[in-house]
Protein backbone atom coordinates (compact mmCIF):
# COMPACT_ATOMS: atom_id res chain seq x y z
CA UNK A 1 0.00 0.00 0.00
CA UNK A 2 3.00 1.91 0.97
CA UNK A 3 4.30 1.96 -3.24
CA UNK A 4 0.84 2.59 -3.82
CA UNK A 5 0.53 5.70 -1.89
CA UNK A 6 4.15 7.14 -3.39
CA UNK A 7 2.64 6.18 -6.92
CA UNK A 8 -0.03 8.20 -6.59
CA UNK A 9 1.41 10.99 -4.41
CA UNK A 10 4.08 11.52 -7.34
CA UNK A 11 1.09 11.39 -10.20
CA UNK A 12 -0.70 14.63 -7.87
CA UNK A 13 2.86 16.45 -8.37
CA UNK A 14 2.98 16.05 -12.12
CA UNK A 15 -0.45 16.72 -12.56
CA UNK A 16 -0.12 19.96 -10.48
CA UNK A 17 3.34 21.10 -11.80
CA UNK A 18 2.62 24.67 -11.25
CA UNK A 19 1.34 24.20 -7.65
CA UNK A 20 2.39 27.01 -5.08
CA UNK A 21 1.91 28.92 -2.25
CA UNK A 22 2.47 32.53 -3.12
CA UNK A 23 -0.07 35.46 -2.98
CA UNK A 24 -0.36 35.18 -7.10
CA UNK A 25 -0.24 31.51 -7.49
CA UNK A 26 -3.11 31.09 -4.67
CA UNK A 27 -4.92 33.69 -6.50
CA UNK A 28 -4.82 32.07 -9.89
CA UNK A 29 -6.22 29.17 -8.16
CA UNK A 30 -9.01 30.79 -6.05
CA UNK A 31 -9.95 32.43 -9.37
CA UNK A 32 -10.30 28.78 -11.02
CA UNK A 33 -12.38 27.65 -8.66
CA UNK A 34 -14.25 30.73 -8.45
CA UNK A 35 -15.16 30.49 -12.36
CA UNK A 36 -15.74 26.62 -11.88
CA UNK A 37 -17.71 27.31 -8.65
CA UNK A 38 -19.81 30.14 -10.25
CA UNK A 39 -20.62 28.39 -13.28
CA UNK A 40 -21.64 25.12 -12.75
CA UNK A 41 -23.52 25.40 -15.30
CA UNK A 42 -21.81 27.08 -18.35
CA UNK A 43 -20.95 27.33 -22.06
CA UNK A 44 -17.21 27.70 -23.04
CA UNK A 45 -16.68 28.76 -26.49
CA UNK A 46 -12.92 28.80 -28.09
CA UNK A 47 -10.49 28.50 -31.12
CA UNK A 48 -7.38 27.12 -31.18
CA UNK A 49 -4.81 28.54 -33.84
CA UNK A 50 -2.32 25.44 -34.92
CA UNK A 51 1.10 26.15 -37.29
CA UNK A 52 3.51 23.04 -37.95
CA UNK A 53 6.27 23.62 -40.52
CA UNK A 54 7.08 20.24 -41.22
CA UNK A 55 10.46 20.71 -42.75
CA UNK A 56 11.56 22.24 -39.49
CA UNK A 57 9.88 19.55 -37.83
CA UNK A 58 12.04 16.62 -39.69
CA UNK A 59 15.53 18.48 -39.08
CA UNK A 60 14.28 18.32 -35.06
CA UNK A 61 13.53 14.58 -35.83
CA UNK A 62 16.84 13.72 -37.17
CA UNK A 63 18.58 16.02 -34.80
CA UNK A 64 16.94 13.60 -31.80
CA UNK A 65 17.33 10.85 -33.59
CA UNK A 66 21.16 11.41 -33.65
CA UNK A 67 21.31 12.46 -30.15
CA UNK A 68 19.95 9.62 -28.86
CA UNK A 69 22.27 7.73 -30.39
CA UNK A 70 20.89 6.36 -33.95
CA UNK A 71 23.37 6.45 -36.97
CA UNK A 72 23.33 8.42 -39.63
CA UNK A 73 21.83 5.72 -41.65
CA UNK A 74 19.43 4.71 -39.61
CA UNK A 75 18.55 8.69 -39.47
CA UNK A 76 18.53 8.49 -43.31
CA UNK A 77 15.89 5.53 -43.06
CA UNK A 78 13.84 7.84 -40.71
CA UNK A 79 13.68 10.50 -42.63
CA UNK A 80 12.74 9.08 -45.82
CA UNK A 81 10.02 7.45 -44.25
CA UNK A 82 8.72 11.47 -43.56
CA UNK A 83 9.48 12.10 -47.55
CA UNK A 84 5.46 12.79 -47.87
CA UNK A 85 5.74 15.29 -44.98
CA UNK A 86 6.75 18.94 -46.27
CA UNK A 87 5.23 22.31 -46.47
CA UNK A 88 3.91 24.46 -43.52
CA UNK A 89 0.15 23.60 -42.34
CA UNK A 90 -2.47 25.46 -40.46
CA UNK A 91 -5.37 24.08 -39.20
CA UNK A 92 -8.06 26.11 -37.25
CA UNK A 93 -10.32 23.97 -34.10
CA UNK A 94 -13.43 26.38 -32.89
CA UNK A 95 -15.06 24.60 -30.60
CA UNK A 96 -17.76 24.92 -27.43
CA UNK A 97 -18.27 22.89 -24.19
CA UNK A 98 -21.42 22.93 -22.21
CA UNK A 99 -21.62 21.65 -18.88
CA UNK A 100 -23.33 21.18 -16.05
CA UNK A 101 -21.34 20.39 -13.02
CA UNK A 102 -24.98 19.04 -10.49
CA UNK A 103 -26.24 16.59 -13.27
CA UNK A 104 -22.66 15.53 -14.26
CA UNK A 105 -23.37 16.33 -17.53
CA UNK A 106 -21.35 17.56 -20.72
CA UNK A 107 -21.72 18.67 -24.40
CA UNK A 108 -18.67 18.96 -26.61
CA UNK A 109 -19.42 20.47 -30.13
CA UNK A 110 -16.04 20.88 -32.72
CA UNK A 111 -15.28 22.17 -36.24
CA UNK A 112 -12.03 21.48 -37.83
CA UNK A 113 -10.81 23.93 -40.39
CA UNK A 114 -7.64 22.51 -42.76
CA UNK A 115 -6.44 23.18 -46.22
CA UNK A 116 -9.32 24.95 -46.45
CA UNK A 117 -12.06 22.28 -45.66
CA UNK A 118 -14.08 22.41 -42.93
CA UNK A 119 -14.76 19.24 -40.71
CA UNK A 120 -17.55 18.99 -38.50
CA UNK A 121 -17.69 16.58 -35.70
CA UNK A 122 -20.93 17.85 -34.42
CA UNK A 123 -22.09 17.34 -30.73
CA UNK A 124 -20.97 14.88 -28.15
CA UNK A 125 -22.71 14.27 -25.29
CA UNK A 126 -21.74 12.47 -21.91
CA UNK A 127 -23.70 12.09 -18.85
CA UNK A 128 -23.77 10.05 -15.70
CA UNK A 129 -27.13 9.33 -15.58
CA UNK A 130 -27.72 9.91 -19.95
CA UNK A 131 -25.01 7.89 -21.40
CA UNK A 132 -22.98 8.56 -24.56
CA UNK A 133 -24.26 10.31 -27.74
CA UNK A 134 -22.12 10.73 -30.46
CA UNK A 135 -23.21 12.69 -34.04
CA UNK A 136 -23.12 10.87 -37.03
CA UNK A 137 -20.78 13.76 -38.35
CA UNK A 138 -18.29 12.83 -36.34
CA UNK A 139 -17.83 9.12 -37.89
CA UNK A 140 -18.19 10.99 -41.37
CA UNK A 141 -15.36 13.57 -40.57
CA UNK A 142 -12.84 10.57 -39.15
CA UNK A 143 -13.76 9.37 -42.76
CA UNK A 144 -12.95 12.20 -44.87
CA UNK A 145 -9.75 12.67 -42.43
CA UNK A 146 -8.18 9.53 -42.69
CA UNK A 147 -8.79 10.07 -46.33
CA UNK A 148 -7.04 13.25 -46.34
CA UNK A 149 -4.04 11.85 -44.79
CA UNK A 150 -3.44 8.62 -46.38
CA UNK A 151 -2.31 7.66 -49.91
CA UNK A 152 -5.56 6.34 -52.26
CA UNK A 153 -4.11 2.70 -52.62
CA UNK A 154 -7.17 1.62 -54.87
CA UNK A 155 -9.31 -0.03 -51.98
CA UNK A 156 -13.06 0.76 -51.27
CA UNK A 157 -12.02 3.58 -48.60
CA UNK A 158 -11.58 5.98 -51.57
CA UNK A 159 -14.47 5.05 -53.98
CA UNK A 160 -16.87 7.58 -54.63
CA UNK A 161 -19.87 5.47 -54.79
CA UNK A 162 -18.66 3.68 -51.46
CA UNK A 163 -18.15 7.03 -49.59
CA UNK A 164 -21.55 8.47 -51.26
CA UNK A 165 -23.62 5.67 -50.10
CA UNK A 166 -21.56 5.68 -46.36
CA UNK A 167 -22.70 9.30 -46.40
CA UNK A 168 -26.60 8.76 -46.96
CA UNK A 169 -26.81 6.08 -44.63
CA UNK A 170 -24.94 8.46 -41.82
CA UNK A 171 -26.81 11.26 -42.84
CA UNK A 172 -30.40 9.17 -42.07
CA UNK A 173 -29.42 9.56 -38.43
CA UNK A 174 -28.47 12.38 -36.36
CA UNK A 175 -27.21 10.91 -33.04
CA UNK A 176 -25.78 7.50 -32.27
CA UNK A 177 -26.16 6.44 -28.59
CA UNK A 178 -22.53 4.92 -27.67
CA UNK A 179 -23.55 4.11 -23.89
CA UNK A 180 -26.73 4.05 -22.84
CA UNK A 181 -27.12 3.93 -18.98
CA UNK A 182 -30.37 1.91 -19.08
CA UNK A 183 -28.75 -1.12 -20.19
CA UNK A 184 -26.71 -1.54 -17.54
CA UNK A 185 -29.30 -2.58 -15.54
CA UNK A 186 -29.46 0.10 -13.25
CA UNK A 187 -32.78 1.59 -11.61
CA UNK A 188 -33.25 5.08 -11.68
CA UNK A 189 -32.79 5.32 -8.27
CA UNK A 190 -29.62 3.21 -8.78
CA UNK A 191 -28.64 6.26 -11.57
CA UNK A 192 -29.06 8.69 -8.94
CA UNK A 193 -27.31 7.15 -6.46
CA UNK A 194 -24.43 7.53 -8.67
CA UNK A 195 -24.80 11.51 -8.48
CA UNK A 196 -22.18 13.17 -6.21
CA UNK A 197 -24.10 14.81 -2.80
CA UNK A 198 -21.27 16.77 -1.52
CA UNK A 199 -21.40 20.36 -2.18
CA UNK A 200 -19.00 21.16 -5.08
CA UNK A 201 -17.87 24.70 -3.48
CA UNK A 202 -16.89 22.44 -0.02
CA UNK A 203 -14.52 20.21 -2.77
CA UNK A 204 -12.98 23.36 -4.05
CA UNK A 205 -12.43 24.78 -0.98
CA UNK A 206 -10.51 21.47 -0.29
CA UNK A 207 -8.24 21.41 -3.67
CA UNK A 208 -7.28 24.64 -2.30
CA UNK A 209 -6.67 23.76 1.45
CA UNK A 210 -4.32 21.27 -0.01
CA UNK A 211 -2.18 23.58 -2.13
CA UNK A 212 -1.89 26.11 1.49
CA UNK A 213 -1.13 23.31 3.76
CA UNK A 214 0.67 20.81 1.44
CA UNK A 215 2.90 23.36 -0.32
CA UNK A 216 3.29 26.45 2.27
CA UNK A 217 6.62 26.97 1.82
CA UNK A 218 6.98 26.04 -2.18
CA UNK A 219 6.52 28.41 -4.72
CA UNK A 220 6.90 28.11 -8.30
CA UNK A 221 7.44 32.08 -9.14
CA UNK A 222 5.97 31.03 -12.81
CA UNK A 223 2.56 33.07 -11.90
CA UNK A 224 2.27 36.77 -12.26
CA UNK A 225 -0.97 38.94 -11.33
CA UNK A 226 -2.01 41.03 -14.28
CA UNK A 227 -5.13 43.40 -14.68
CA UNK A 228 -8.37 41.72 -13.89
CA UNK A 229 -6.08 37.89 -13.67
CA UNK A 230 -3.18 35.94 -13.82
CA UNK A 231 -0.17 34.86 -15.87
CA UNK A 232 1.58 31.56 -15.93
CA UNK A 233 4.90 31.56 -18.24
CA UNK A 234 7.38 28.57 -18.57
CA UNK A 235 10.03 27.11 -20.68
CA UNK A 236 10.36 23.14 -20.58
CA UNK A 237 13.11 23.77 -19.12
CA UNK A 238 11.68 25.79 -16.19
CA UNK A 239 9.06 22.73 -16.22
CA UNK A 240 10.97 19.71 -15.53
CA UNK A 241 13.06 21.45 -13.42
CA UNK A 242 9.78 22.94 -11.73
CA UNK A 243 8.87 19.13 -11.00
CA UNK A 244 12.32 18.17 -9.81
CA UNK A 245 12.00 20.65 -7.12
CA UNK A 246 8.62 19.93 -5.95
CA UNK A 247 9.62 16.31 -5.42
CA UNK A 248 11.91 17.29 -3.54
CA UNK A 249 9.81 19.71 -1.42
CA UNK A 250 7.54 16.75 -0.54
CA UNK A 251 10.48 14.49 0.17
CA UNK A 252 11.45 17.45 2.59
CA UNK A 253 8.19 17.74 4.39
CA UNK A 254 6.11 13.99 4.37
CA UNK A 255 4.12 14.84 7.01
CA UNK A 256 2.54 18.25 6.00
CA UNK A 257 1.92 16.27 2.30
CA UNK A 258 0.26 13.94 3.66
CA UNK A 259 -2.15 15.66 6.16
CA UNK A 260 -3.13 17.61 3.33
CA UNK A 261 -4.00 15.02 0.64
CA UNK A 262 -5.66 13.19 3.48
CA UNK A 263 -7.98 16.58 3.77
CA UNK A 264 -8.67 16.63 0.44
CA UNK A 265 -9.34 12.87 -0.23
CA UNK A 266 -11.51 13.36 2.55
CA UNK A 267 -13.80 16.00 1.23
CA UNK A 268 -12.82 14.18 -2.29
CA UNK A 269 -15.05 10.70 -0.96
CA UNK A 270 -17.89 13.03 0.97
CA UNK A 271 -18.49 14.61 -2.48
CA UNK A 272 -18.57 11.30 -4.63
CA UNK A 273 -20.86 9.65 -1.57
CA UNK A 274 -18.13 7.25 -1.69
CA UNK A 275 -18.69 4.29 0.99
CA UNK A 276 -17.32 4.87 4.40
CA UNK A 277 -14.89 1.50 3.74
CA UNK A 278 -13.27 2.77 0.96
CA UNK A 279 -12.96 6.05 3.18
CA UNK A 280 -11.41 4.43 6.09
CA UNK A 281 -9.21 2.44 4.05
CA UNK A 282 -7.67 5.46 2.43
CA UNK A 283 -7.14 6.66 5.59
CA UNK A 284 -5.77 4.14 7.33
CA UNK A 285 -3.29 3.71 3.99
CA UNK A 286 -1.99 7.54 4.95
CA UNK A 287 -1.74 7.26 8.46
CA UNK A 288 0.35 4.07 7.80
CA UNK A 289 2.85 6.06 5.50
CA UNK A 290 2.65 8.86 7.50
CA UNK A 291 4.07 6.82 10.59
CA UNK A 292 7.21 5.53 8.35
CA UNK A 293 7.23 8.37 5.59
CA UNK A 294 11.09 6.49 4.36
CA UNK A 295 9.57 3.98 1.16
CA UNK A 296 6.93 7.46 -0.38
CA UNK A 297 10.51 9.35 0.50
CA UNK A 298 12.81 6.87 -1.43
CA UNK A 299 9.83 6.87 -4.17
CA UNK A 300 10.20 10.55 -4.70
CA UNK A 301 13.94 11.30 -4.83
CA UNK A 302 13.67 8.14 -7.34
CA UNK A 303 11.55 10.14 -9.28
CA UNK A 304 13.57 13.17 -9.26
CA UNK A 305 16.57 11.29 -10.52
CA UNK A 306 14.74 10.32 -13.54
CA UNK A 307 13.55 13.94 -14.16
CA UNK A 308 16.93 15.68 -13.67
CA UNK A 309 18.98 12.53 -15.60
CA UNK A 310 16.09 13.44 -18.37
CA UNK A 311 17.15 17.19 -18.17
CA UNK A 312 20.53 15.88 -18.50
CA UNK A 313 20.28 13.68 -21.68
CA UNK A 314 21.01 15.87 -24.70
CA UNK A 315 17.85 13.83 -26.78
CA UNK A 316 15.41 14.93 -24.21
CA UNK A 317 17.27 18.69 -23.35
CA UNK A 318 16.76 19.60 -27.71
CA UNK A 319 12.88 19.16 -26.57
CA UNK A 320 13.01 20.88 -23.80
CA UNK A 321 15.06 23.65 -24.75
CA UNK A 322 12.23 24.12 -27.59
CA UNK A 323 9.50 24.24 -25.75
CA UNK A 324 7.76 27.27 -23.81
CA UNK A 325 4.33 28.10 -22.68
CA UNK A 326 2.12 31.18 -21.46
CA UNK A 327 -1.09 30.95 -20.58
CA UNK A 328 -3.46 34.45 -19.44
CA UNK A 329 -6.55 33.97 -17.11
CA UNK A 330 -8.58 37.04 -16.92
CA UNK A 331 -12.28 37.70 -15.25
CA UNK A 332 -14.67 40.30 -17.70
CA UNK A 333 -17.37 41.37 -16.03
CA UNK A 334 -19.45 37.88 -15.72
CA UNK A 335 -17.16 36.18 -18.16
CA UNK A 336 -13.64 34.50 -17.93
CA UNK A 337 -11.84 34.50 -20.61
CA UNK A 338 -8.35 32.58 -20.93
CA UNK A 339 -5.53 32.65 -23.86
CA UNK A 340 -3.18 29.91 -24.21
CA UNK A 341 0.28 29.61 -26.07
CA UNK A 342 2.15 26.70 -27.19
CA UNK A 343 4.98 26.70 -28.83
CA UNK A 344 8.44 24.42 -30.06
CA UNK A 345 11.09 26.23 -31.54
CA UNK A 346 14.39 24.83 -33.35
CA UNK A 347 16.55 27.96 -32.78
CA UNK A 348 14.59 30.82 -33.91
CA UNK A 349 12.63 28.96 -36.47
CA UNK A 350 9.29 28.00 -35.23
CA UNK A 351 8.34 24.29 -35.47
CA UNK A 352 5.20 24.23 -33.75
CA UNK A 353 2.82 26.70 -32.31
CA UNK A 354 -1.37 26.66 -31.21
CA UNK A 355 -2.28 29.63 -29.93
CA UNK A 356 -6.35 29.41 -28.16
CA UNK A 357 -8.59 31.86 -26.99
CA UNK A 358 -11.79 30.72 -25.07
CA UNK A 359 -14.47 32.52 -23.07
CA UNK A 360 -16.45 30.85 -20.57
CA UNK A 361 -20.04 32.23 -19.55
CA UNK A 362 -23.09 31.04 -17.35
CA UNK A 363 -25.74 29.05 -19.45
CA UNK A 364 -29.00 28.06 -17.64
CA UNK A 365 -30.74 24.78 -18.03
CA UNK A 366 -28.10 22.87 -18.54
CA UNK A 367 -27.38 20.26 -21.01
CA UNK A 368 -29.79 18.96 -23.57
CA UNK A 369 -29.46 15.50 -25.00
CA UNK A 370 -30.82 14.05 -27.56
CA UNK A 371 -34.10 13.01 -28.19
CA UNK A 372 -33.62 10.77 -30.74
CA UNK A 373 -30.67 8.22 -31.96
CA UNK A 374 -29.87 4.87 -33.48
CA UNK A 375 -27.76 2.55 -31.22
CA UNK A 376 -24.20 1.97 -31.90
CA UNK A 377 -24.87 -1.98 -32.94
CA UNK A 378 -27.11 -0.65 -35.59
CA UNK A 379 -24.67 1.75 -37.51
CA UNK A 380 -21.98 -1.25 -37.25
CA UNK A 381 -24.52 -3.16 -38.77
CA UNK A 382 -25.48 -0.90 -41.84
CA UNK A 383 -21.58 0.20 -41.92
CA UNK A 384 -20.76 -3.72 -42.35
CA UNK A 385 -23.12 -5.02 -44.80
CA UNK A 386 -21.96 -1.71 -46.86
CA UNK A 387 -18.23 -2.94 -46.58
CA UNK A 388 -18.97 -6.27 -47.26
CA UNK A 389 -20.78 -5.14 -50.46
CA UNK A 390 -17.34 -2.97 -51.67
CA UNK A 391 -15.14 -5.44 -50.24
CA UNK A 392 -16.34 -8.79 -49.76
CA UNK A 393 -15.36 -11.59 -47.58
CA UNK A 394 -13.54 -14.26 -49.49
CA UNK A 395 -13.56 -16.54 -46.76
CA UNK A 396 -13.08 -17.07 -43.08
CA UNK A 397 -9.79 -18.73 -40.67
CA UNK A 398 -10.81 -20.33 -37.98
CA UNK A 399 -7.77 -20.44 -35.02
CA UNK A 400 -8.51 -22.62 -31.54
CA UNK A 401 -6.02 -23.81 -28.95
CA UNK A 402 -7.39 -27.15 -27.53
CA UNK A 403 -4.35 -27.68 -25.04
CA UNK A 404 -5.88 -24.44 -23.41
CA UNK A 405 -9.07 -26.69 -22.00
CA UNK A 406 -10.94 -23.77 -23.74
CA UNK A 407 -14.02 -24.40 -25.82
CA UNK A 408 -13.70 -21.07 -28.03
CA UNK A 409 -11.84 -20.50 -30.81
CA UNK A 410 -10.79 -17.20 -33.07
CA UNK A 411 -12.99 -16.40 -36.40
CA UNK A 412 -11.85 -14.28 -38.76
CA UNK A 413 -12.78 -13.11 -42.02
CA UNK A 414 -11.07 -12.66 -45.54
CA UNK A 415 -11.31 -9.98 -48.31
CA UNK A 416 -10.43 -8.94 -51.08
CA UNK A 417 -8.24 -5.90 -49.77
CA UNK A 418 -6.52 -5.89 -46.43
CA UNK A 419 -8.45 -2.78 -45.18
CA UNK A 420 -11.00 -5.10 -42.81
CA UNK A 421 -13.88 -3.53 -40.92
CA UNK A 422 -14.46 0.45 -40.71
CA UNK A 423 -16.47 -0.34 -38.18
CA UNK A 424 -17.12 -3.20 -35.59
CA UNK A 425 -14.39 -5.48 -36.01
CA UNK A 426 -13.87 -8.66 -38.84
CA UNK A 427 -12.59 -10.72 -35.70
CA UNK A 428 -15.14 -12.07 -33.05
CA UNK A 429 -14.78 -15.51 -30.62
CA UNK A 430 -17.00 -18.51 -31.15
CA UNK A 431 -17.78 -21.95 -29.91
CA UNK A 432 -16.48 -25.44 -31.40
CA UNK A 433 -16.91 -28.83 -30.38
CA UNK A 434 -14.40 -31.75 -30.34
CA UNK A 435 -16.04 -35.06 -30.76
CA UNK A 436 -14.32 -38.40 -31.67
CA UNK A 437 -11.46 -36.92 -32.32
CA UNK A 438 -12.89 -34.26 -35.27
CA UNK A 439 -13.33 -30.22 -34.87
CA UNK A 440 -17.00 -28.77 -35.27
CA UNK A 441 -17.23 -25.49 -35.71
CA UNK A 442 -20.76 -23.20 -35.09
CA UNK A 443 -22.61 -23.55 -38.51
CA UNK A 444 -24.21 -20.30 -38.25
CA UNK A 445 -21.30 -18.23 -37.53
CA UNK A 446 -19.67 -19.23 -39.88
CA UNK A 447 -22.05 -18.77 -42.63
CA UNK A 448 -22.69 -14.98 -41.45
CA UNK A 449 -19.39 -14.28 -41.54
CA UNK A 450 -19.62 -15.49 -45.15
CA UNK A 451 -22.89 -14.21 -45.89
CA UNK A 452 -24.30 -17.68 -46.79
CA UNK A 453 -28.04 -18.18 -45.52
CA UNK A 454 -28.59 -21.06 -43.54
CA UNK A 455 -32.05 -22.57 -43.17
CA UNK A 456 -33.61 -24.76 -40.56
CA UNK A 457 -36.17 -27.34 -40.95
CA UNK A 458 -37.47 -27.86 -37.63
CA UNK A 459 -39.34 -30.89 -38.39
CA UNK A 460 -36.30 -33.11 -39.53
CA UNK A 461 -34.36 -30.78 -37.25
CA UNK A 462 -31.40 -30.23 -39.92
CA UNK A 463 -29.57 -27.18 -41.45
CA UNK A 464 -28.83 -26.42 -45.07
CA UNK A 465 -26.98 -23.25 -46.70
CA UNK A 466 -28.38 -21.53 -49.46
CA UNK A 467 -25.73 -21.51 -52.11
CA UNK A 468 -26.42 -19.72 -55.62
CA UNK A 469 -30.17 -20.03 -55.19
CA UNK A 470 -29.62 -23.81 -54.35
CA UNK A 471 -30.53 -25.42 -50.66
CA UNK A 472 -27.89 -27.57 -49.89
CA UNK A 473 -27.85 -30.48 -46.83
CA UNK A 474 -25.64 -30.38 -44.59
CA UNK A 475 -24.60 -33.11 -42.05
CA UNK A 476 -24.50 -30.66 -39.17
CA UNK A 477 -24.32 -31.87 -35.58
CA UNK A 478 -26.77 -30.36 -32.75
CA UNK A 479 -25.14 -29.11 -29.51
CA UNK A 480 -27.08 -27.83 -27.10
CA UNK A 481 -29.44 -26.64 -29.61
CA UNK A 482 -26.73 -25.27 -32.02
CA UNK A 483 -25.60 -26.59 -34.85
CA UNK A 484 -22.35 -27.33 -35.63
CA UNK A 485 -20.68 -28.40 -38.95
CA UNK A 486 -17.16 -30.94 -39.19
CA UNK A 487 -14.72 -28.41 -40.97
CA UNK A 488 -14.17 -30.72 -44.24
CA UNK A 489 -18.44 -30.78 -44.32
CA UNK A 490 -17.81 -26.77 -45.37
CA UNK A 491 -16.99 -27.64 -48.78
CA UNK A 492 -20.15 -28.38 -49.73
CA UNK A 493 -20.36 -24.54 -49.62
CA UNK A 494 -18.12 -23.79 -52.72
CA UNK A 495 -15.02 -23.38 -50.43
CA UNK A 496 -11.80 -25.13 -50.12
CA UNK A 497 -11.17 -26.13 -46.91
CA UNK A 498 -7.45 -26.49 -45.59
CA UNK A 499 -6.73 -27.64 -42.40
CA UNK A 500 -3.48 -27.45 -40.59
CA UNK A 501 -2.39 -28.61 -36.76
CA UNK A 502 1.08 -26.96 -36.02
CA UNK A 503 2.69 -27.63 -32.61
CA UNK A 504 -1.24 -27.28 -31.15
CA UNK A 505 -2.03 -24.48 -32.47
CA UNK A 506 -5.11 -25.63 -34.62
CA UNK A 507 -6.11 -23.61 -37.95
CA UNK A 508 -8.99 -23.90 -40.82
CA UNK A 509 -9.13 -21.59 -43.37
CA UNK A 510 -12.19 -21.50 -45.90
CA UNK A 511 -11.28 -20.09 -49.06
CA UNK A 512 -12.82 -19.18 -52.57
Amino acid sequence: MRRKIAAFLCAILCLAAFTGCSKEELGYLAMSADAVSTMKQSETTGSAEIYVDLDALKSVVAEVSLAAGSTQEMTDRLLADMSALTGKKTATLDYTVQMDLEEMSYMFDLDLTYDNQIYSFGRMYYGLKDGVYVSTEALWSAYRLLCEFTEDDGSFLYDEAFADEWKAQLNAEKYICVLDMNDLGLTREELDALMPEGSFDDLAKAALDLYRNGFSGFTTGMVTEIPDGYRIAATGKECAQLLADLLQYVADHPGEMLDALNAYLQASFAYANAAESDTAMVTDALADVKEDPSEMTAALLSAKAAVESVMADECYSILLDGFSYSADMVKQGDRYVSHESYSFKDGNKAVFTMNSTSTMAAKPNGVVFPSQSVSLDEVTAKTTALVDKYDPVTGVTMTWYPADASSTAVLQKTRQTEVGALMGSDTTLVDYVIQDGRAYLPLRDVCDALGVEVVWDANTRTASAVVDGTAVQLDSQLYDGVSYLAVRGFDALGYTVSYVNEDGTHMATLAK
